[in-house]
């Protein structure tokens, strides 16, 4: 894990960094880390970023691919191995296993939303999971997306799932029992990740092309520009006018994307 000052996006500066080996997950909260290391879900302070310490971890039943956390639980899935998995971490230095769903068949990434958490499920679509009883999480709805759903955001009532060579697609959440399509768009390419923040997405593609996409109207989301990326992206996350780029072995690349 490193952490990196980006304050001036053009002279990013690496502060700090916790080695431990493979890392495929990564969450934070504050000045905390939550991250999958082989079969364990360790939790690390990095207020100081010079010298992040590791709090507390717990062996997971399988390597996550995906962790996210909301409160005072974690949220963790694998990839190829089916199961979803609630860790107890409102003590950091004693994290503990309280709840487990096995219907998560294939989950690629997941977003929360109050008591929701919504699973990018590859060809089983988009699966939502009730977690208001951590020690009892339940499918609560459930769309068939048509593609490979590969990953998810959440903005209001509103989710955008990179659906694979189906493009993206945008549900209407309001209603976790009836999810219903609203908008669609067709970006000819297989569309694997993807943000949202207000009326842009950032969507990403197999030709390594990053696609602003202007979702104001929800139901005729438009196409606004995309730039070139030299390697096949992991992740990303907009900030303000900036969208960070996890850009596989080229590293973190920052896209100015004020000008779409």
């Amino acid at each position: 894990m490193h952490t990196i000052y980006a304050q001036n996006s053009q002279n990013t500066t690496l502060l700090g960094r916790f080695p431990f080996g493979d890392c495929r997950a990564v969450d934070v909260v504050g000045t905390l880390a939550y991250l999958n290391s082989g079969i364990y879900l360790r939790i690390v302070d990095f207020s100081d970023s010079a010298h992040p310490v590791e709090l507390g971890r717990t062996v997971l039943p399988f390597p996550a691919s995906e962790i996210a956390v909301n409160g005072s639980f974690a949220y963790v899935i694998q990839d190829d191995i089916d199961g979803f998995l609630i860790i107890d971490v409102s003590d950091p230095t004693n994290p503990a296993q309280t709840g487990f769903l096995n219907s998560v068949s294939s989950g690629s990434e997941m977003a929360v939303s109050d008591s929701l958490v919504y699973v990018a499920d590859d060809e089983d679509g988009l699966q939502i999971i009730n977690v208001s009883d951590p020690s009892n999480p339940t499918e609560t709805g459930f769309f068939d997306t048509g593609g490979t759903a590969s990953d998810v955001a959440i903005s209001g009532s509103l989710a955008y799932v990179a659906d694979g060579a189906e493009g993206l697609r945008i549900i209407d959440i309001s209603d976790p029992a009836n999810l219903t399509e609203i908008g669609f768009l067709d970006t000819e390419q297989y569309t694997h990740t993807l943000a949202v923040s207000d009326s842009l997405a950032c969507i990403v593609d197999w030709s390594d092309s990053l696609r602003i996409v202007d979702v104001s109207n929800p139901g005729n989301p438009m196409e606004l520009g995309t730039a070139e990326l030299p390697e096949f992206v992991i992740d990303l996350v907009i900030s303000g006018r900036f969208t960070y780029v996890a850009d596989g072995f080229g590293g973190l690349r920052i896209v100015d994307i004020n000008d779409p």
